[in-house]
């Protein structure tokens, strides 16, 4: 669930994903149907 102050950008590295995040970003983005960058605190997020 996402919590205040959240980004995609702290949500992928807290994965812990060898590589590039932004990679692990697209794919967060693409399970969720996301078009931009804007996450809502107490939104839940499929995860890769």
């Amino acid at each position: 669930m996402v919590q205040p102050g959240d980004t995609l950008w702290s949500i992928a590295s807290s994965l812990e994903v060898d590589g590039d995040v932004r990679s692990v970003i697209d794919r967060i983005q693409e399970l969720n149907g996301l078009r931009s960058a804007d996450l809502v605190p107490g939104q839940e997020l499929l995860l890769p």
